[in-house]
């Protein structure tokens, strides 16, 4: 049985969203590395709210918001990202969320593969990354620190 299933993102969630981009564990790794001011989470959320590739993670059971998975597409570069709420961490909601996307992912024709930039101190990040098959192929650099990117070939992805 799934415990999380991906929706739309509603104007209800915007609470719960609050929570998490103002979260400074959570944002470690995102953005600028820091929590969004009241402004700022008011813009995200409502550039969020329109993209068709990003989605809430809902809790199957009872549709609470616990986090946003999906790519968000730059020119032919789709950059993947999932975060999820604090409270949900290290349950496996993230690997579920990553595989329910990846899978929707692999039918959309112009998606051929996803990358993510992930710090070299993300161990979390990196360990998911390579159970979905992500594959480190070149060391980067970003606002974030030093890294790598990943890569991951939906076409090579069961």
């Amino acid at each position: 049985m799934n415990r999380i299933r991906l929706r739309r993102l509603l104007d209800a969630d915007f609470k719960q969203v609050l929570e998490l981009v103002q979260d400074s564990d959570v944002m470690r790794y995102l953005g600028n590395q820091q929590p969004l001011t009241h402004k700022e989470a008011v813009a995200w959320f409502n550039e969020e709210i329109t993209l068709t590739t990003r989605f809430a993670i809902a809790l199957a059971d009872s549709d609470e918001f616990i986090g946003i998975c999906g790519i968000k597409s730059k020119g032919e570069l789709h950059d993947f990202n999932c975060f999820v709420r604090r409270a949900y961490w290290q349950k496996g909601y993230a690997t579920e969320a990553c595989h329910a996307f990846i899978a929707m992912a692999n039918v959309i024709p112009e998606i051929n593969e996803m990358e993510i930039f992930i710090a070299n101190d993300n161990h979390a990040s990196q360990h998911l990354a390579k159970k979905l098959g992500y594959v480190a192929f070149l060391p980067s650099h970003s606002d974030r620190g030093d890294g790598h990117l990943y890569r991951l070939n939906l076409a090579e992805h069961p």
